[in-house]
């Protein structure tokens, strides 16, 4: 029987916000979102952050959001890295959302494996919020009669309700490197995935997968929805984490092995709830790179 997972979290979302109260987190984040995005066109995560703190929503790990307050307030991308190739005749609109170009670190990863697969990619030029953080109450501040490549679950959500086409850069870098016959390399020989409640769970779990066949890795998996519930921000921001990540980090850490992830904020999330435990937790493309022409894979031995 197939659960429409993302589904099912953007009722509970909808429900939350209908009856969740005046301290609903949903609903005021919400709330916030729309007022912000009437005036710009982009949110900063950490101006938002402080405005949801001001309001009595407090995150439970605070050493991990005063990390993550001050990666934002140093390591926004104020000049973006080249993505793809110099001369690409036709490169993808690339839609960078909001998240990733204030992680200065993990976009540059980002870009360096774009970059050293050859996919060519030029990022949209004034492109705004996806405007999920409103939940639908404003439309995406981007046009594009082009299916977009995007580096949010988010981003993806928020597009769609704005009826434009996305694919996941992940998704389109493996399908890219089987097609020009690209092996990658990982950070690990195995790792056990994890894609949150935003993205299609089977697409971005299947994909996983091709990434690791081509990294020579192993991916640890156990029943699908370990893999895919919610980090305990519910597609927003301050929640603690859930039932669904304490029982992924067990997992992972029985297995010994570190967690990858397609998300940002369910890296942020997780890696907070995994602090405790000998548990890394990496974006995509901080745990997966291009391989170098004499191509060597996550078990060390070259492939001739």
């Amino acid at each position: 029987m197939e659960v429409d997972v993302a589904g099912m979290m953007g009722r509970v979302r909808e429900l939350q916000m209908e009856f969740g109260g005046v301290r609903c987190p949903e609903r005021r984040a919400a709330s916030i979102a729309t007022k912000r995005l009437s005036r710009k066109s982009s949110i900063d995560n950490m101006l938002f952050g402080t405005a949801m703190a001001s309001r009595g929503f407090v995150p439970k790990d605070l050493l991990a959001t005063a990390a993550m307050g001050y990666k934002m307030a140093s390591g926004k991308v104020r000049r973006s890295p080249r993505l793809g190739a110099k001369d690409a005749v036709e490169p993808k609109p690339f839609y960078a959302g909001c998240a990733l170009q204030q992680d200065k670190s993990a976009y540059r990863a980002t870009a360096k494996v774009v970059r050293e697969l050859g996919y060519p990619l030029a990022e949209m030029k004034d492109a705004g919020c996806c405007g999920h953080a409103t939940r639908g109450k404003i439309a995406a501040k981007a046009e594009s009669e082009e299916t977009l490549v995007t580096a949010c679950p988010a981003c993806d959500h928020g597009l769609h309700e704005s009826k434009i086409e996305t694919v996941p850069v992940w998704e389109a870098l493996v399908e890219h490197a089987r097609r020009e016959e690209r092996k990658l390399s990982a950070k690990a020989p195995r790792f056990v995935p994890y894609v949150g409640c935003l993205s299609d769970r089977d697409t971005a779990l299947a994909s996983l997968a091709e990434a690791a066949e081509l990294a020579g890795a192993e991916m640890v998996s156990a029943y699908p929805s370990l893999h895919s519930g919610c980090c305990g921000a519910l597609g927003g921001m301050y929640r603690g984490a859930s039932e669904a990540v304490h029982k992924l980090v067990a997992f992972a850490e029985e297995e010994a092995a570190p967690i990858v992830t397609p998300c940002l904020l369910c890296r942020d999330n997780v890696h907070s709830a995994a602090r405790k435990q000998s548990v890394h937790v990496y974006f995509w493309p901080e745990f997966f790179q291009a391989a170098p022409a004499a191509e060597t894979t996550a078990d060390g031995e070259a492939d001739d």
